[in-house]
């Protein structure tokens, strides 16, 4: 029997090696690709949903001058304004861009005994969001669907889900859809 030379197995571990090197190098050029269209896809559906979505004209309806009637009214117009999905949202932006004093806003929501303050009042209609995000696009990774509904980071908005809802986003998800799996 003739003994294989050792050069000659060194060239075939290294050829097994390359070849294995250029299949994976390839893989993740495609998987780059993969992940840049379905981006690409991404980024055109949120862009048509916001065009095809309906805007909801500004409040007609005057501000209450009493407190009665103020916390609906300010609830109206953040539903119209949408300014609880920004993540970097202050009680003085909202107080600018409803032209409301920033004390008028806290005092309101501090007597609304669901809410108490900016920050729960934020929460609670973020949380909502995410809910109806949940429920309506299964194809939309928890991130975004944080980032969307205006969390500025997801462990945040885990945490904050799973106080308020119960479970994880992950698990309203697969509840909400009667059990389909999820998109992580």
């Amino acid at each position: 029997m003739n003994a294989i030379n050792p050069f000659v197995i060194v060239l075939i571990i290294l050829g097994i090696i390359a070849a294995l090197v250029i299949t994976l190098l390839l893989s993740l050029r495609t998987t780059r690709k993969l992940v840049d269209e379905n981006n690409k896809l991404v980024g055109k559906l949120r862009e048509s949903e916001s065009a095809a979505a309906p805007r909801l004209p500004v409040a007609s309806a005057p501000m209450p001058s009493g407190d009665s009637g103020f916390m609906e009214w300010f609830e109206l117009r953040m539903d119209q304004t949408r300014l609880y999905l920004r993540s970097d949202i202050s009680l003085k932006a909202i107080s600018g861009e409803l032209g409301v004093s920033q004390r008028k806003i806290s005092m309101a929501l501090k007597a609304d005994p669901r809410y108490g303050s900016l920050n729960e009042y934020l929460a609670a209609k973020r949380i909502e969001e995410a809910c109806r995000l949940l429920s309506q696009k299964p194809f939309f990774k928890i991130e975004s669907i944080s980032q969307d509904s205006g969390f500025s980071s997801r462990k945040t908005f885990q945490t904050i889900f799973k106080k308020r809802i119960g479970m994880t986003p992950s698990e309203y998800r697969m509840a909400a859809s009667g059990g389909q799996a999820p998109a992580e």
